[in-house]
């Protein structure tokens, strides 16, 4: 079977398969280098707690919602030395990244949606609020869940926030890893990966609320979960780039 061919079978198979696929070989990377739970997923959960006791501490708990949210959008760039050690293990080398200077770009654009998706965040605050002083993180959320104006701005954050990742997903589910393996340029990288979603948009979807579900549950368990979930979604992400578009590099 021919490279042409043979990414052609992937990209057209089951979403559910393809994605099944991702873990099993992330988690397979996982149990062959499992300090990286500790140089990777340690530190997130430990800037994470820092982040949320910065802005208690700083009376800002009203941003605490939304910049949990927002730290999604700008987490795949802490994923670049998983893809490494993932390509490592296939035996394609791991220490070189073919274009280094396309990631300050990347990452700029994710920063961008970072902001902006706080920015609406606050206006959405400003918005239900007014003048009055927040009343507190409990006491808001109470207030969203039990009354109509709350819970119209909570769904008016829900689909904002919902754009914001899908266009952050999009541009990054197969960019990064792209730019590492080979040389491109970042608005190239991140416009073939907008494609190849928009192709298979219904595998996208599945890949994006696995993400979407550890993300949870990094929330649920206090980010402890962090330790094992996120190098295991950075390794699988590696996998997904390699099935869907990683084998026209070689051609």
């Amino acid at each position: 079977m021919t490279t042409d061919s043979l990414l052609d079978t992937r990209a057209s198979a089951s979403g559910t398969a393809m994605v099944a696929r991702w873990l099993r070989l992330g988690y397979a990377d996982l149990k062959a280098y499992p300090s990286a739970c500790l140089s990777y997923g340690l530190p997130v959960v430990l800037l994470s707690c820092a982040s949320l006791t910065a802005l208690y501490g700083f009376g800002l708990s009203w941003m605490i919602p939304p910049a949990l949210a927002g730290a999604f959008l700008v987490g795949p760039m802490a994923s670049l030395g998983l893809f490494r050690i993932s390509r490592r293990r296939e035996g394609r080398g791991g220490g070189g990244v073919a274009s280094p200077g396309q990631f300050v770009i990347v990452g700029a654009v994710l920063a961008l949606l970072l902001l902006g998706w706080l920015r609406a965040a606050t206006l959405l605050f400003a918005l239900y609020y007014g003048l009055m002083p927040f009343p507190g993180a409990v006491e808001a959320l109470q207030h969203m869940l039990t009354t109509p104006d709350g819970l119209a701005v909570l769904a008016g954050a829900v689909l904002t926030g919902a754009i914001f990742a899908s266009f952050a997903f999009a541009v990054s589910a197969y960019s990064l890893q792209m730019m590492l393996d080979r040389e491109i340029d970042a608005f190239s990288a991140m416009g073939r990966s907008l494609s190849q979603c928009g192709a298979h948009p219904r595998q996208s979807m599945i890949w994006g609320s696995v993400i979407g579900l550890a993300a949870l549950a990094i929330l649920l368990t206090g980010f402890l979960a962090a330790i094992v979930l996120f190098p295991l979604i950075g390794f699988a992400s590696w996998h997904a780039y390699r099935d869907q578009l990683g084998s026209a590099a070689e051609r």
